[in-house]
Protein backbone atom coordinates (compact mmCIF):
# COMPACT_ATOMS: atom_id res chain seq x y z
CA UNK A 1 0.00 0.00 0.00
CA UNK A 2 1.28 3.47 -0.93
CA UNK A 3 0.53 6.68 0.93
CA UNK A 4 0.08 9.23 -1.85
CA UNK A 5 -0.93 12.25 0.26
CA UNK A 6 -1.84 12.76 3.92
CA UNK A 7 -5.33 11.41 3.15
CA UNK A 8 -4.98 9.14 0.10
CA UNK A 9 -3.74 5.57 -0.10
CA UNK A 10 -3.57 3.21 -3.05
CA UNK A 11 -2.53 -0.32 -3.93
CA UNK A 12 -1.13 -0.96 -7.41
CA UNK A 13 -0.10 -4.60 -6.88
CA UNK A 14 -3.52 -6.25 -6.90
CA UNK A 15 -4.37 -8.88 -9.53
CA UNK A 16 -6.94 -6.74 -11.30
CA UNK A 17 -7.36 -3.00 -11.06
CA UNK A 18 -5.77 -0.55 -8.64
CA UNK A 19 -7.88 0.29 -5.62
CA UNK A 20 -7.57 3.45 -3.54
CA UNK A 21 -9.22 5.26 -0.67
CA UNK A 22 -9.56 8.83 0.55
CA UNK A 23 -9.75 9.42 4.30
CA UNK A 24 -12.16 12.21 5.24
CA UNK A 25 -13.56 13.41 8.58
CA UNK A 26 -16.80 11.61 7.74
CA UNK A 27 -15.30 8.30 6.68
CA UNK A 28 -13.34 6.72 3.85
CA UNK A 29 -14.23 6.88 0.16
CA UNK A 30 -13.04 3.83 -1.77
CA UNK A 31 -12.36 4.17 -5.51
CA UNK A 32 -12.72 0.82 -7.30
CA UNK A 33 -12.29 -2.45 -5.41
CA UNK A 34 -9.92 -5.42 -5.56
CA UNK A 35 -11.06 -8.21 -7.87
CA UNK A 36 -9.79 -11.14 -5.80
CA UNK A 37 -12.10 -11.74 -2.80
CA UNK A 38 -9.27 -12.38 -0.33
CA UNK A 39 -7.59 -9.14 -1.42
CA UNK A 40 -10.87 -7.23 -1.03
CA UNK A 41 -11.41 -8.55 2.49
CA UNK A 42 -7.88 -7.62 3.55
CA UNK A 43 -8.18 -4.22 1.84
CA UNK A 44 -11.32 -3.50 3.88
CA UNK A 45 -9.38 -4.28 7.06
CA UNK A 46 -6.58 -1.92 6.01
CA UNK A 47 -9.03 0.87 5.19
CA UNK A 48 -10.74 0.57 8.56
CA UNK A 49 -7.45 1.17 10.33
CA UNK A 50 -7.90 4.74 9.05
CA UNK A 51 -11.68 5.25 8.88
CA UNK A 52 -14.93 3.36 8.36
CA UNK A 53 -16.02 3.07 4.74
CA UNK A 54 -18.58 5.75 3.87
CA UNK A 55 -18.80 5.41 0.08
CA UNK A 56 -17.50 3.09 -2.63
CA UNK A 57 -17.24 4.62 -6.12
CA UNK A 58 -16.94 2.22 -9.06
CA UNK A 59 -15.58 4.03 -12.09
CA UNK A 60 -16.41 1.46 -14.77
CA UNK A 61 -18.57 -1.56 -15.49
CA UNK A 62 -15.76 -4.12 -15.75
CA UNK A 63 -15.41 -7.19 -13.59
CA UNK A 64 -11.93 -6.39 -12.27
CA UNK A 65 -13.25 -3.14 -10.71
CA UNK A 66 -16.49 -4.07 -8.98
CA UNK A 67 -16.19 -7.56 -7.51
CA UNK A 68 -14.93 -6.37 -4.12
CA UNK A 69 -18.08 -4.30 -3.48
CA UNK A 70 -19.73 -6.89 -1.29
CA UNK A 71 -16.94 -6.73 1.32
CA UNK A 72 -16.58 -2.96 1.62
CA UNK A 73 -19.68 -1.76 3.44
CA UNK A 74 -20.67 1.86 2.94
CA UNK A 75 -22.82 3.04 0.05
CA UNK A 76 -21.85 1.95 -3.45
CA UNK A 77 -22.04 4.47 -6.30
CA UNK A 78 -21.62 3.83 -10.03
CA UNK A 79 -23.26 4.27 -13.40
CA UNK A 80 -26.34 2.50 -14.67
CA UNK A 81 -24.00 0.35 -16.78
CA UNK A 82 -22.25 -0.82 -13.62
CA UNK A 83 -25.60 -1.47 -11.95
CA UNK A 84 -26.74 -3.60 -14.90
CA UNK A 85 -23.42 -5.44 -15.12
CA UNK A 86 -23.65 -6.46 -11.47
CA UNK A 87 -27.34 -7.38 -11.68
CA UNK A 88 -26.55 -9.71 -14.59
CA UNK A 89 -23.18 -11.03 -13.39
CA UNK A 90 -22.67 -14.78 -13.01
CA UNK A 91 -20.39 -16.36 -10.43
CA UNK A 92 -19.25 -18.93 -13.01
CA UNK A 93 -18.03 -16.16 -15.30
CA UNK A 94 -16.23 -14.52 -12.38
CA UNK A 95 -14.50 -17.80 -11.55
CA UNK A 96 -13.38 -18.08 -15.19
CA UNK A 97 -11.99 -14.54 -15.06
CA UNK A 98 -10.09 -15.30 -11.86
CA UNK A 99 -8.61 -18.44 -13.42
CA UNK A 100 -7.29 -16.31 -16.31
CA UNK A 101 -6.19 -13.12 -14.51
CA UNK A 102 -5.41 -14.42 -11.02
CA UNK A 103 -4.89 -18.19 -11.40
CA UNK A 104 -3.36 -18.65 -7.94
CA UNK A 105 -6.30 -17.10 -6.11
CA UNK A 106 -8.91 -19.30 -4.37
CA UNK A 107 -12.44 -19.45 -5.71
CA UNK A 108 -14.94 -17.11 -4.04
CA UNK A 109 -16.58 -18.67 -0.98
CA UNK A 110 -20.16 -18.41 0.27
CA UNK A 111 -19.56 -14.88 1.60
CA UNK A 112 -19.17 -13.53 -1.94
CA UNK A 113 -22.00 -11.85 -3.82
CA UNK A 114 -22.42 -9.30 -6.60
CA UNK A 115 -23.50 -6.00 -5.02
CA UNK A 116 -24.90 -3.38 -7.42
CA UNK A 117 -24.64 0.34 -6.66
CA UNK A 118 -27.26 1.77 -4.31
CA UNK A 119 -26.80 5.14 -6.02
CA UNK A 120 -26.41 5.45 -9.78
CA UNK A 121 -24.67 8.49 -11.28
CA UNK A 122 -26.26 9.60 -14.52
CA UNK A 123 -23.74 12.32 -15.38
CA UNK A 124 -21.69 13.87 -12.56
CA UNK A 125 -21.93 14.27 -8.79
CA UNK A 126 -20.14 15.89 -5.86
CA UNK A 127 -19.72 14.54 -2.32
CA UNK A 128 -19.05 17.03 0.49
CA UNK A 129 -17.38 15.14 3.33
CA UNK A 130 -15.83 17.23 6.10
CA UNK A 131 -12.96 19.20 4.60
CA UNK A 132 -13.01 17.23 1.34
CA UNK A 133 -14.87 17.60 -1.92
CA UNK A 134 -15.08 14.40 -3.97
CA UNK A 135 -15.96 15.19 -7.58
CA UNK A 136 -17.31 12.33 -9.70
CA UNK A 137 -16.77 13.17 -13.37
CA UNK A 138 -18.29 11.68 -16.52
CA UNK A 139 -15.41 10.92 -18.88
CA UNK A 140 -16.48 8.45 -21.60
CA UNK A 141 -13.65 6.63 -23.31
CA UNK A 142 -12.45 3.24 -22.17
CA UNK A 143 -16.14 2.52 -21.58
CA UNK A 144 -19.12 4.59 -22.76
CA UNK A 145 -20.13 5.49 -19.18
CA UNK A 146 -16.64 5.86 -17.68
CA UNK A 147 -16.23 7.88 -14.48
CA UNK A 148 -13.24 9.56 -12.87
CA UNK A 149 -12.83 10.86 -9.32
CA UNK A 150 -11.13 14.18 -8.59
CA UNK A 151 -10.18 15.36 -5.09
CA UNK A 152 -9.13 19.03 -5.39
CA UNK A 153 -7.83 19.34 -1.81
CA UNK A 154 -5.42 16.46 -2.41
CA UNK A 155 -4.63 17.47 -6.01
CA UNK A 156 -5.33 13.89 -7.00
CA UNK A 157 -7.20 12.30 -9.91
CA UNK A 158 -8.37 8.68 -10.15
CA UNK A 159 -8.88 7.74 -13.82
CA UNK A 160 -9.45 3.97 -13.71
CA UNK A 161 -8.77 2.45 -17.14
CA UNK A 162 -8.93 5.69 -19.08
CA UNK A 163 -5.25 5.48 -18.13
CA UNK A 164 -3.61 2.09 -18.66
CA UNK A 165 -0.11 2.60 -20.01
CA UNK A 166 0.55 -1.07 -20.66
CA UNK A 167 -2.03 -0.83 -23.42
CA UNK A 168 -5.32 1.01 -24.01
CA UNK A 169 -8.18 -1.50 -24.06
CA UNK A 170 -10.70 -0.78 -26.83
CA UNK A 171 -13.16 -3.67 -26.38
CA UNK A 172 -16.07 -1.38 -25.39
CA UNK A 173 -14.34 1.95 -26.00
CA UNK A 174 -15.27 5.20 -27.73
CA UNK A 175 -11.87 6.31 -29.07
CA UNK A 176 -12.82 9.85 -30.12
CA UNK A 177 -14.59 10.61 -26.85
CA UNK A 178 -11.71 9.02 -24.97
CA UNK A 179 -9.27 11.58 -26.39
CA UNK A 180 -11.73 14.39 -25.60
CA UNK A 181 -12.05 13.17 -22.02
CA UNK A 182 -8.28 13.07 -21.58
CA UNK A 183 -8.08 16.63 -22.87
CA UNK A 184 -10.67 17.68 -20.31
CA UNK A 185 -8.87 15.90 -17.46
CA UNK A 186 -5.63 17.60 -18.51
CA UNK A 187 -7.19 20.93 -17.50
CA UNK A 188 -7.51 19.85 -13.85
CA UNK A 189 -5.00 21.11 -11.30
CA UNK A 190 -3.49 17.85 -10.07
CA UNK A 191 -0.14 16.51 -8.90
CA UNK A 192 -1.07 12.82 -8.78
CA UNK A 193 -2.84 10.66 -11.36
CA UNK A 194 -3.82 7.19 -10.16
CA UNK A 195 -4.55 4.93 -13.15
CA UNK A 196 -6.67 1.81 -13.39
CA UNK A 197 -3.54 -0.29 -13.87
CA UNK A 198 0.09 0.65 -13.35
CA UNK A 199 1.97 3.03 -11.14
CA UNK A 200 0.91 6.42 -9.80
CA UNK A 201 2.06 9.24 -12.07
CA UNK A 202 1.56 12.94 -12.76
CA UNK A 203 -0.40 14.87 -15.40
CA UNK A 204 2.07 13.98 -18.15
CA UNK A 205 0.54 10.51 -18.25
CA UNK A 206 -2.65 11.96 -19.76
CA UNK A 207 -0.79 13.13 -22.88
CA UNK A 208 1.09 9.83 -23.08
CA UNK A 209 -2.18 7.90 -22.98
CA UNK A 210 -3.75 10.14 -25.61
CA UNK A 211 -0.80 9.46 -27.93
CA UNK A 212 -1.17 5.70 -27.43
CA UNK A 213 -4.87 5.82 -28.31
CA UNK A 214 -4.23 7.90 -31.40
CA UNK A 215 -1.46 5.55 -32.53
CA UNK A 216 -3.76 2.53 -32.37
CA UNK A 217 -6.50 4.39 -34.25
CA UNK A 218 -4.09 5.64 -36.93
CA UNK A 219 -2.51 2.24 -37.59
CA UNK A 220 -5.74 0.23 -37.65
CA UNK A 221 -7.56 2.97 -39.57
CA UNK A 222 -4.69 3.16 -42.05
CA UNK A 223 -4.81 -0.59 -42.60
CA UNK A 224 -8.53 -0.39 -43.33
CA UNK A 225 -7.99 2.42 -45.87
CA UNK A 226 -5.41 0.26 -47.62
CA UNK A 227 -7.93 -2.56 -47.89
CA UNK A 228 -6.23 -4.89 -45.44
CA UNK A 229 -8.46 -7.50 -43.83
CA UNK A 230 -8.51 -8.24 -40.12
CA UNK A 231 -5.77 -10.87 -40.18
CA UNK A 232 -3.52 -8.66 -42.31
CA UNK A 233 -4.09 -5.84 -39.82
CA UNK A 234 -3.07 -8.14 -36.96
CA UNK A 235 0.10 -8.98 -38.85
CA UNK A 236 0.90 -5.32 -39.49
CA UNK A 237 0.61 -4.50 -35.79
CA UNK A 238 2.71 -7.50 -34.77
CA UNK A 239 5.50 -6.30 -37.08
CA UNK A 240 5.27 -2.53 -36.48
CA UNK A 241 8.12 -1.06 -34.44
CA UNK A 242 5.66 1.33 -32.80
CA UNK A 243 4.05 -1.71 -31.15
CA UNK A 244 7.25 -3.43 -30.06
CA UNK A 245 6.25 -3.07 -26.41
CA UNK A 246 2.73 -4.51 -26.60
CA UNK A 247 2.21 -7.59 -24.41
CA UNK A 248 3.21 -10.87 -26.02
CA UNK A 249 2.29 -13.27 -23.20
CA UNK A 250 -1.14 -14.47 -22.12
CA UNK A 251 -3.52 -13.30 -20.84
CA UNK A 252 -2.65 -9.83 -22.23
CA UNK A 253 -1.86 -11.22 -25.68
CA UNK A 254 -5.52 -12.17 -25.89
CA UNK A 255 -6.49 -8.58 -25.15
CA UNK A 256 -4.22 -7.44 -27.99
CA UNK A 257 -6.19 -9.59 -30.42
CA UNK A 258 -9.52 -8.38 -29.01
CA UNK A 259 -8.27 -4.79 -29.28
CA UNK A 260 -7.47 -5.16 -32.96
CA UNK A 261 -10.77 -6.86 -33.72
CA UNK A 262 -12.81 -4.27 -31.81
CA UNK A 263 -11.05 -1.29 -33.39
CA UNK A 264 -11.23 -2.85 -36.84
CA UNK A 265 -15.01 -3.24 -36.53
CA UNK A 266 -15.47 0.24 -35.09
CA UNK A 267 -13.37 2.03 -37.70
CA UNK A 268 -14.77 -0.01 -40.59
CA UNK A 269 -18.17 1.55 -39.91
Amino acid sequence: MQKITDHIYTETAFEGCNSSFVVTKEGAVVVDTPMVPADAQEWKRQIELHAPVKYVIINEAHIDHYCGNCYMGGTVMGTEDTYNALKNAKVEEFINTLSMLAPDSPKPDSSFCFRPPEITVESEATLHLGDHIIKILSVPGHTPKQLAVYVPEERTLFTSDNINLEMPIFISALPGEWVNSLNRLSELDVDYVIPGHGEVSDKSVLETMKNKIQLWVEVVGGAIKEGLDLEETRQRISEAKEFADIPKEEPMAGFVNMNIESLYKMLSK
